[in-house]
């Protein structure tokens, strides 16, 4: 088999290389809906049988309005407020107990204070 020059193709190794792009981070989905008053959350239009939760522009409050199944409007206001972490409880110190012997001394004082008075003889005064 001669070399036929009109026959040979050439491998081509400069195919293109591809490394998979990084999906763009998205930013978050909220479902919230800034309102300007509580007027203006109650004008949105809701479906019947719903729960809507609308916040108020720059400020702490939300609007829960419910629409029941006639389609009537009832809205709750709620203020939101930061809670802090609850902070652990500290060990009480060693120097808020007593020791046992001081223990048992006080009870001796006390048991003495609370014993009935003994009867005086008729001789006594």
């Amino acid at each position: 088999m001669a070399y036929n020059p009109q026959f040979y193709q050439p491998q081509q190794f400069n195919t293109p290389l591809y490394y998979p792009q990084q999906p763009q981070p998205q930013p978050p989905v909220t479902n919230k809906i800034y309102v300007t008053s509580a007027e203006d959350a109650l004008s949105r239009f809701a479906s019947p049988n719903t729960i809507t939760v609308y916040f108020l522009q720059d400020e702490s409050t939300l609007f829960e309005v419910s629409t029941d199944i006639q389609g009537k409007k009832n809205i709750r206001t709620f203020k939101l407020s930061d809670v802090a972490p609850q902070k652990q409880a500290v060990a009480p110190s060693i120097d808020n107990f007593i020791t046992r012997d001081e223990f048992d001394a006080f009870k001796g004082k006390l048991e003495g204070i609370l014993q009935p008075p003994k009867p005086l003889a008729k001789g006594d005064k």
